[in-house]
């Protein structure tokens, strides 16, 4: 039969005669000699060149058989009956440097999996013809996260609460010795790149102290307690920021290394130089967390 078609007629004739004959399922063993018979074969050039353009062709054509189908209740029980313990054929089987070193490569420079705008387009279609979700999906999802704490990300975006997950004592010391020996970056203390002589404990010192709280509250009761860009007044969280001129150039550019000398500086505390802001618009000044602790320690 080597280069010869069937016929449809003959097709059609095998079709029947095979209906209700059910494949004889294959043993281990016998999977392993199929295995052991095709490790190291390779399909020539010929062959893939004609593979890719014959079979894509008539598979464009006729499309999947399943396509725009779906499984009957009866043949998901059946597929999922057969899967039940089976195990998977590599399982418990080490990969050899060589196929590590392959797959290592096939995967540099790929971050993740890209989509297509098209893709993309139609994964968006899809969702706006989903239906909404029912009651009885929310209630169940609720029940699942009770007992579950919140991140302080997701409370101050009104997220739905997270799982937090804490790393046991022996988790921590792995990611210790880990860290170890690796860039600056990891290194605390003196080893730091970002290593400033020790001004942390210092800026929280000032930050802390009586003085600092007293020239805050002067500053809301200044201003109302009313955000200087806004103008919202709500009991909401308010800070108190130096403007115009920021706390860290003050601290630079006087050399401050002591809370004494802070203290008797007045330009930390003029009332001049400070005003109320919320906390939605202080987030987009320049001096706001960790964008002003980087500023701090870049001088």
């Amino acid at each position: 039969m080597h280069n010869i078609r069937h016929t449809e007629e003959a097709k059609r004739k095998m079709s029947i005669a095979h209906t209700g004959i059910k494949m004889p399922s294959l043993s281990d063993e016998h999977r392993r000699k199929i295995g052991n018979a095709h490790r190291g074969k390779k399909v020539s050039e010929e062959t893939r060149k004609k593979i890719s353009e014959a079979t894509k062709k008539q598979l464009s054509e006729k499309g999947h058989p399943m396509l725009g189908k779906k499984h009957s209740e009866e043949s998901l029980k059946r597929m999922i009956a057969s899967h039940i313990g089976q195990k998977a054929w590599n399982k418990g089987v080490p990969f050899s440097d060589e196929a590590k070193k392959k797959m290592s490569l096939a995967k540099i420079g790929k971050v993740g999996r890209i989509l297509s705008e098209e893709t993309k387009r139609k994964i968006s279609l899809a969702a706006l013809k989903r239906p909404p979700r029912s009651e009885e999906w929310r209630r169940k999802q609720s029940e699942a996260r009770k007992g579950t704490k919140r991140t302080r990300k997701s409370i101050e975006k009104g997220l739905e609460s997270r799982r937090w997950y804490k790393h046991s004592e022996e988790t921590k010391e792995k990611l210790s010795k880990i860290k170890m020996g690796k860039p600056q970056f990891w290194s605390r203390g003196e080893k730091n790149s970002n290593w400033k002589g020790g001004i942390t404990p210092l800026l929280e010192k000032i930050r802390h102290c009586f003085k600092y709280r007293q020239w805050r509250s002067d500053i809301f009761t200044r201003d109302d307690y009313t955000c200087q860009i806004c103008s919202k007044r709500d009991g909401g969280i308010i800070h108190a920021d130096h403007y115009p001129k920021r706390f860290a150039d003050i601290f630079h550019e006087n050399k401050i290394i002591s809370l004494e000398q802070a203290l008797e500086y007045e330009e930390f505390w003029n009332l001049n130089n400070g005003r109320t802001l919320c906390k939605e618009y202080h987030r987009k000044t320049d001096t706001w967390g960790m964008k002003g602790k980087r500023k701090v320690y870049a001088k």
